[in-house]
This record gives structure tokens, sequence and C-alpha cells, in this order.
């Protein structure tokens, strides 16, 4: 019994530790993000961004006209951000900022959480002076977004299959393990959420494949001002861009956030 309780010590310490040295590969997934994509989008102006330690990021601008607000878009962990521009690029009465995190596609360095927190202030410190801003955030997206809204002044947030934290989802996948101790990019979105006093809004998937609804309705306990809420059917977390009634819906969302400023 002694070797055999040695033993499953042993296993637990070396479960813990590749959790811990392996859990950049589970939360970021740069290498699913191409490098090279067609954008078929008006008044688009490809850009650069050189944070303030020396990493350029890749990005986009679309300016429809110099009197529209701004969106700033937050991709998913595993897109090039700069695809929604193809999904958005109808839309016509604002005006889009997009970026890559570090290491995706063609943005130079390592993905982190302290790092894309970092970048989004950054991006809006060096942007959004004098304008009317709007946040969008998916997936992974939504936290940055969150954190962002819980920082700097801006009129909406737009949520799309957001969670409460990529803690609690690690909690769920690993029971056993004590993952407050262990996880470096926790990405706590609820607890940026109790910071935002703009309007939010949500688009979500009736069948979340990868976020099990109930880490969105914990995060919806945190929401002050929810002014919007739709949830798509038919669809998947990984396809929600394709529902066709999306753009519709993300419009939808939108209006009713101008309408509260």
């Amino acid at each position: 019994m002694k070797y055999l309780a040695i033993a499953v010590v042993v296993l637990y310490f070396i479960a813990a530790i590749r959790v811990y040295l392996k859990q950049e590969n589970e939360i970021f997934h740069p290498e699913k993000a191409p490098k090279n994509i067609v954008l078929e989008v008006k008044n688009l102006k490809k850009i650069e961004f050189k944070t303030s330690d020396n990493i350029i990021l890749e990005g986009a601008f679309v300016e429809n006209s110099k009197h529209n607000p701004l969106i700033i878009y937050f991709g998913g962990n595993s897109n090039n951000a700069l695809a929604f521009l193809n999904v958005v690029k109808d839309i016509n009465d604002f005006n889009f900022l997009v970026f890559n995190y570090r290491g995706y596609a063609n943005s130079r360095g390592e993905p982190s959480q302290d790092k894309i927190f970092s970048d989004s202030i950054e991006i809006y410190d060096n942007f959004a002076k004098g304008k009317d801003v709007y946040l969008i955030g998916r997936s992974l997206g939504s936290s940055v977004a969150t954190y962002l809204a819980s920082k700097r002044d801006v009129k909406g947030l737009v949520l799309i299959t957001p969670f409460d934290s990529i803690l609690n989802l690690a909690k769920d996948k690993y029971p056993y393990l004590p993952m407050k101790f262990l996880l470096k990019h926790p990405f706590e979105t609820y607890k940026y959420m109790e910071y935002v006093r703009t309007p939010v809004a949500i688009i979500n998937v009736e069948n979340d494949e990868v976020i099990p609804f109930k880490h969105y309705l914990n995060l919806e306990r945190y929401i002050k001002n929810l002014a919007f809420k739709a949830i798509l059917k038919d669809t998947t977390h990984m396809a929600v861009f394709t529902h066709p009634d999306f753009v519709k819906t993300l419009k939808n969302a939108l209006d009713v956030l101008r309408r509260l400023n």
C-alpha cells in the first residue's frame, strides 16, 4: 500500500506538471490561423502596430466614413482575426479595426493573457482617441474585449459565444488538479465584467460544442447592463459567423447599443 500511495502521488504531480507546461497548447492555437487570407472588403487598409516592447502586430482598418464610430474586434483562439472583416463587409455605418494576437498569422511574438491584454490597451490608446468606440469579442476575444471595456471608455460591448473564465473551464476539464495555482492564463471574464458600465449585447448559439452553456449563464450574472441577447439556432461555436442570420443579428445588437448612447 505504501508503494501504491507513492505511485499515486508521483503520477498526480506528473499530471500537474504536464498540464502546467502544456497549457499554452490548449488555450492558444495560432497554428490554426492562416497567414494568408483574401479580404474582399472596400476601404481596406492593411496596417501594422509596434507594441511598447517592439512586437509587430498585423492589422487592418476599414474606414467607411471618417464620421463613423469605431469598432475594435478581438478574435477567437484559432482564427486569423482579419477574416472578421469579410463577415461585416456590408455594415457600412461603422469603421473597423482588427489586429491579430501575438503569434497569430503574421503578428510576431508569443501569445499570453498578460501580453494580449496589454496590447489591447495600447491599441485603444493609439487608435481610439476622440472616437466613439464599440468593442466586439468572439470566444477568447470576448474576454479580451471585456477586459478592455473595464479599463477604457467605450460606448458598447458585443460578446459572441462568451464564457465566464478559462479557469472555470479548466476546472471542469481537470477537476482533480489545483488549476487555480497551475493556470497562467485564467481569462476571468466575469471578474472584468464587474467593472463594465457600458451596455452589453450577447450573441450566443443554442448548442455550443466548445463552451458549456453554464459558463455563459455564470457570466450573465455579472452583466450590469444587458441590453440585447440573441441565441442563434442550428449552428455551432465554430460556425457562428456562417449562420444566415448572424450579420442581421449583429446589426440589431449594434443598433440597440447606439440608441442607448
